[in-house]
């Protein structure tokens, strides 16, 4: 929980900035290759990875991927 408000916190005062920012799970999926390139030690935790930057006009930031609508995976009981 602490970890999330913590992301979350940190994307919405990057935003407040004007600085947009993606939660990037490929960020700490090869620790090994972060640690070498942003020079992280052995005796820190890598926990989270959120990229931080300026929006582009880009076709790829045009993607959008498909999704289920609500009702097919959210179900609230009474």
């Amino acid at each position: 929980y602490d970890l999330g408000a913590f992301g979350m916190s940190l994307m919405l005062a990057a935003k407040d900035l004007g600085v947009d920012s993606i939660p990037a799970y490929e960020f700490v999926k090869f620790p090994d290759k972060l640690r070498e390139i942003l020079g992280i030690p052995e005796n820190e935790d890598i926990i989270m990875g959120i990229g931080l930057g300026y929006a582009a006009d880009d076709k790829l930031n045009d993607y959008r991927s498909g999704r289920l609508s609500v009702d097919k995976i959210l179900t609230i009981r009474e």
